[in-house]
């Protein structure tokens, strides 16, 4: 099964006080398969992940151990240049309220017609309406 999971489903693998169900399944299936992600979404986890050091939150040794263990999972970046993308992109993020950093999750799963692992409510809400089936749904 091709899953596609955000940034949302990796920061609640990492940060201690953000458990959810839905991400330790999500885990489950990672392991076992892999799971497609944007371009964009280490970076992005790695940005979270900082802004939570500053915010003293997480130590600084936490973002370099998440980011490794990351980067251990089966994780498939997409294979599309952004530039091939971005303005189907910026389509679907318009539609949907979305940013253009939320609407890529939104694209590739519609691209790859797979489920769609988050905790963000707006994506969440904007992947029903594009007909993008929800993991743990």
């Amino acid at each position: 099964m091709s899953l596609v999971i955000d940034c949302s489903v990796a920061v609640a693998w990492l940060m201690p006080d953000e458990a959810a169900p839905l991400a330790d399944h999500a885990m489950a299936l990672v392991v076992r398969e892999g799971a497609d992600v944007p371009t964009q979404f280490l970076s992005e986890v790695g940005n979270v992940l900082l802004v939570n050091v500053r915010r003293r939150r997480i130590p600084l040794p936490m973002v370099f151990q998440g980011l490794d263990d990351l980067t251990s999972l089966a994780l498939r970046p997409d294979g599309l240049a952004v530039s091939e993308r971005i303005a189907e992109t910026a389509r679907i993020a318009q539609r949907y309220g979305l940013t253009v950093y939320d609407a890529t999750y939104l694209e590739l799963a519609l691209r790859l017609s797979a489920p769609l692992a988050t905790l963000d409510a707006p994506l969440a809400k904007a992947a029903r309406s594009a007909g993008v089936r929800l993991f743990d749904d």
